[in-house]
């Protein structure tokens, strides 16, 4: 028994040491990560060029934890003192690994026609891989319209000489028509988020449904839109052309591209 507060005073003094010893392990951890995130992201004197930053990016992808994904992120969406797509990219590789839902909408975010096509080809190219949130839906089918409704993109801003802009467009029609491919097989993948959106802001499903939303779900080639489809229809065979505004011909259209009954 006389031993005992010995034993009390040598426990609490490891623990002590113990705690301490954590508490400099991650205090040094913190301080690596934060190396390597100044040169990734550019930070001067870190930053070295393009390939160190991408290794740098790699480097900070084996850091597990909310910090370095808050980390990656600001890379991806180039909230950085030097964004460059291909450094992005690899952020975006790092976070898709991750498989976090919660990176979804942020990296959807960069679906707007004014940043440039390859940091919005590794976004779509990274929301294959993740799962994405009713949040990524909407900013996934908002950007598609705006294109649908004559928005130009980055890329289609700039004019090149008469010899080569016919070339140089047709190519970069064909990148643009693999971006959107790879939107749509998102948006099949989500179809329930994907048909709740389509629902809540356009009107399909009810008497009153957007071209757009008809069309989308014609380009997905989404028969899981058909119910919505045949709802729309049923209201407004209830009704005539003369007495009620609706798109009835892209509506057959879309019932019968995907054969809906």
């Amino acid at each position: 028994m006389m031993g005992s507060p010995v034993i009390k005073r040598w426990l609490g003094g490891a623990t002590v040491a113990i705690v301490t010893a954590g508490y400099g392990v991650y205090h040094f951890r913190d301080q690596q990560m934060d190396k390597v995130y100044a040169e990734a992201a550019g930070i001067p004197p870190a930053f070295r060029g393009v390939a160190e930053a991408q290794a740098a990016v790699r480097k900070l992808g084996t850091y597990r934890g909310d910090r370095s994904t808050v980390m990656l992120l600001n890379i991806a969406l180039g909230r950085t003192p030097f964004a460059w797509p291909e450094i992005q990219r690899e952020a975006m590789n790092a976070l898709a690994s991750r498989r976090d839902p919660k990176i979804s909408p942020p990296l959807a975010s960069l679906l707007q026609p004014h940043v440039p096509l390859p940091t919005r080809q590794a976004a779509a190219d990274t929301l294959g891989s993740v799962p994405c949130t009713i949040d990524c839906v909407q900013s996934i089918l908002h950007y598609l319209e705006r294109v649908w409704e004559g928005a130009p993109n980055y890329e289609d801003r700039t004019v090149f000489p008469s010899g080569l802009n016919e070339g140089v467009k047709a190519d970069l029609a064909k990148e643009q028509a693999a971006l959107y491919q790879t939107l749509y097989t998102v948006l099949k993948r989500e179809g329930a988020s994907t048909m709740a959106v389509l629902y809540q802001v356009y009107g399909v499903g009810t008497n009153a449904p957007s071209k757009f939303g008809i069309l989308v779900l014609s380009r997905m080639q989404f028969p899981g839109g058909c119910p919505a489809l045949m709802q729309s229809k049923k209201f407004l065979d209830q009704s005539s052309a003369d007495s009620f505004l609706a798109p009835r011909e892209e509506l057959g259209a879309a019932v019968r591209s995907l054969n809906c009954r």
